[in-house]
């Protein structure tokens, strides 16, 4: 949970609009990726 928190953080941060994120990105069974 804490880098999910993290994550949540960083996407309130840096994100235009962050309930549809574009830059931190889920890939399901792998992790996070950041698209710049």
């Amino acid at each position: 949970r804490v880098v999910d928190n993290h994550i949540v953080s960083l996407r309130r941060k840096l994100e235009p609009e962050p309930a549809c994120p574009r830059h931190f990105v889920n890939i399901r069974g792998l992790g996070y990726r950041f698209d710049a």
